[in-house]
């Protein structure tokens, strides 16, 4: 399985730093690598990405703050937007729940992360190969701009 990459976030004191070591124990016992460092969301990000999801409210109107003209508004979501198996609207801090907090937020971004894949190879004609998401068009199909 490939490493999953924390990359974005907009709280100051993340900035730079890597998965916290709690994160990277739950993560690891269900096989999942996490690497990589924490950086600033930036406007220039709507044009890098398709998807831009937030963990909770308020740091999804910290990033559409930035879309002034609201043309990327349909490219941020929340994450709990996924989830299936679990109640909640946004991913809980896991800071202030201990080992268990942190075991929650991996139980709920795998249900989140489930049904958004389930969309994006529905969407996008993907399908999963040894671990790999593989696009299929027909021929003389364009890949598509969302892609």
């Amino acid at each position: 399985m490939p490493p999953y990459r924390t990359i974005l976030s907009n709280e100051e004191p993340h900035i730079g730093s890597p998965p916290d070591s709690r994160m990277n124990t739950a993560a690891k016992k269900r096989g999942i690598p996490l690497q990589g460092t924490a950086r600033q969301f930036t406007r220039e990000d709507f044009e890098n990405f398709d998807l831009i999801l937030a963990m909770d409210k308020a740091n999804y109107q910290d990033i559409l703050s930035l879309d002034r003209t609201g043309k990327y508004q349909e490219k941020v979501k929340l994450m709990c937007d996924y989830a299936r198996y679990h109640p909640e609207k946004e991913v809980p801090d896991p800071y202030y729940g201990g080992r268990e907090g942190f075991e929650r937020v991996i139980e709920l971004l795998l249900d989140s992360c489930g049904s958004l894949l389930e969309e994006v190879k529905t969407k996008f004609k993907f399908f999963l190969s040894a671990n790999r998401l593989i696009y299929v068009r027909g021929k003389n199909e364009p890949i598509p701009r969302d892609c």
